[in-house]
């Protein structure tokens, strides 16, 4: 009897090789946190990640006890987390920016265009080592500084936006995508949490401070539920509530940590009265900002930074350089036009702002150069008048 060979496989999974092909990638995302001290940033970036960064009692505040309060260092801490998903998702690295001692002092005038300058910056790092011939490279990709993503905490103190906040959040206009945060909500009775959103939200809208835009994406869309969670729509505590309703977003935060019957790890948070947890979206809006920043709008940002605020910025920038170039052309090369362009290319890069307008300067170097022609002319007409009348007296003679 003859051995029947069994049939070779015709047919491949793609979307399962593509799966495995995409795990292999990482997604980096830029994260800024701001935010007063005590406020719970570090905190909230250990339930974020599910690991512990960083201890809050292990951050310390070193002041000159001669200006205690009156000015103190701004310290600017960077870290990066790996996030390994179970399911063979892509891992995220995750890069953490925050500015500690940002608005901690009475006088807080020279820490309000801090920010905006690091973000320049890291925006002018990357447009240059986008022009280069030969780029920095990290694992087969252009290195990336440009924040993706600000989280702005917030103290409900039921009168608003503090005039610091609006400065600083107005720095920010152009430069990144914005998310205000109510942070250590559970210290707030729930309508003195609607009063704060309300007042929040109206000095955001007054002030013409720029948050990002969800447009009309539901809440529902974004949270990471169970496959095997069926709730009716009734039964969903926030429905078909669009997440631009929710912002800024109330969250609750803790370092307590347990875990479940499937070795889950959640947060609880302890009370006289008894316990919450801290992944409850009934009780805390942390896991849908969580899923927003690591699921459904990961993308949304990365590509809302790049083409749109970077985008902006970038044509700017070449705008006032072309600017800078056809000046030079049509004005020539003086050492006075040098000075003007040197301080225009300033401006464009996004430095301090000059002390007088570029266009002023090239009018009154235009001005400047037309005299000294008419000066040329003159001792040209001089100098001809002067060898024209003797052969005059020549000739007569």
């Amino acid at each position: 009897m003859e051995k029947v060979q069994s049939r070779p496989q015709t047919s491949i999974n793609t979307d399962e090789l593509r799966r495995r092909r995409e795990s292999k990638k990482e997604i980096q995302f830029n994260l800024l946190l701001l935010g007063e001290t005590g406020i719970g940033k570090t905190t909230f970036l250990n339930n974020l990640c599910n690991q512990v960064i960083e201890n809050d009692n292990d951050t310390q505040v070193n002041v000159n006890p001669l200006s205690n309060n009156i000015e103190t260092t701004t310290h600017v801490i960077k870290r990066t987390i790996k996030l390994k998903e179970k399911d063979g998702a892509p891992t995220i690295c995750l890069n953490v920016t925050s500015f500690e001692g940002l608005g901690d002092c009475i006088n807080n005038s020279s820490k309000v265009g801090k920010v905006r300058s690091m973000l320049i910056y890291n925006l002018n790092h990357f447009f240059n080592n986008e022009i280069r011939i030969k780029r920095e490279i990290n694992n087969g990709s252009q290195l990336d500084p440009r924040v993706h993503l600000c989280l702005y905490f917030l103290k409900g103190n039921g009168k608003g936006l503090k005039e610091f906040d609006i400065k600083v959040l107005q720095s920010l206009n152009g430069l990144v995508n914005l998310i205000p945060v109510i942070g250590k909500a559970d210290l707030l009775a729930e309508e003195e949490l609607y009063l704060n959103k309300f007042l929040i939200l109206k000095d955001i809208r007054e002030n013409d401070i720029e948050i990002f835009d969800f447009q009309d994406d539901k809440i529902e869309e974004s949270l990471f539920l169970a496959e095997n969670e069926e709730e009716s729509t009734a039964q969903k505590p926030f429905g078909t509530k669009s997440i631009a309703e929710m912002v800024p977003f109330s969250i609750i935060c803790s370092e307590t940590e347990k875990r479940d019957d499937n070795n889950e790890l959640y947060h609880t948070r302890n009370y006289p009265w008894g316990q919450v947890i801290i992944e409850n979206k009934k009780v805390s809006e942390f896991i849908i900002l969580k899923s927003i920043i690591l699921g459904s709008h990961l993308q949304d940002f990365r590509d809302s930074t790049n083409n749109i605020l970077y985008e902006g910025f970038r044509t700017k920038k070449l705008l006032n350089c072309t600017e800078i170039q056809d000046n030079k052309r049509c004005y020539g090369n003086t050492d006075k036009i040098e000075t003007a362009l040197k301080i225009s290319l300033k401006q464009a890069c996004g430095e301090n702002e000059p002390k007088k307008p570029y266009k002023e300067l090239v009018d009154k170097n235009r001005i400047i150069e037309a005299y000294q022609k008419i000066e040329n002319l003159e001792k040209m007409t001089n100098n001809s008048t002067g060898n024209s009348s003797p052969t005059r007296v020549t000739l007569s003679s």
